[in-house]
């Protein structure tokens, strides 16, 4: 009730179609009551119009296409309705046939809402779903930038200490020409070997530094590409 009374837009051009109907009709010569019948019929239908179109400008959940539809079917049906009463007033149809054209454009006004309805909540179910979508691809998104993170911040670890290690078999180790050249060559590679993004790299290097077996070492050493 609160949204009709604050829809004075849509309610004064309302009554002052209506105050125009009734004033034609008062000018008429009305031969039985039954002359009123569509003009009894045509208030409540015409009340029934502007209300749903008013409600219908203030609705901001429906899309704009399906707003601008409805608006249109509401309209149309509206001005049938009216120019039938006005056809009735100036003799051009009789009563049935003015009732059928008053009435008539509410029903089909209805059944169209309806379709429309159904369309709107099926796009507003699409768009759920669409951007429930989009935030689970979000959501994985940032989940594997975490891991990335997380998987770079370990190969850097990882790199870091078999550079020291490389360093220290450099130092300790010069008299050994087949571990120096080993050694050499993993420290061109170290950077860029995807050997050392792997957790198995750590795990050789507790192993080597544990036996301190020359042959060993550079078998392993050979091992990285």
């Amino acid at each position: 009730m609160k949204n009709i009374k604050s829809l004075p837009f849509v309610w004064l051009p309302l009554l002052t179609l209506w105050t125009i109907i009734l004033v034609l009709f008062k000018n008429l010569s009305v031969d039985s009551i039954e002359s009123y019948i569509p003009l009894v019929v045509y208030i409540p239908i015409s009340f029934v119009f502007s209300t749903q179109y008013g409600l219908l400008l203030k609705d901001k959940k429906e899309y704009l296409f399906t707003k601008i539809i409805s608006s249109t079917s509401i309209i149309i049906c509206f001005l049938i309705s009216t120019i039938s009463i006005f056809s009735f007033m100036n003799n051009f149809i009789d009563i049935q046939t003015s009732l059928l054209f008053i009435v008539c454009p509410l029903v089909a006004n209805l059944i169209i809402n309806e379709f429309i309805s159904l369309s709107n909540k099926k796009l507003v179910s699409n768009k759920s779903q669409w951007d429930n979508k989009n935030l689970e691809i979000e959501e994985k998104q940032i989940e594997k930038s975490k891991e990335n993170a997380i998987s770079r911040e370990v190969s850097v670890s990882n790199r870091e200490k078999w550079k020291a290690f490389l360093k220290n078999a450099l130092f300790n180790q010069s008299h050994d020409d087949a571990l120096i050249i080993e050694v050499k060559r993993i420290m061109d590679i170290v950077e860029y070997s995807s050997y050392f993004r792997d957790s198995r790299c750590m795990e050789d290097l507790q192993e080597i530094e544990k036996r301190k077996d020359f042959d060993f070492v550079i078998k392993i050493l050979k091992q990285i590409k």
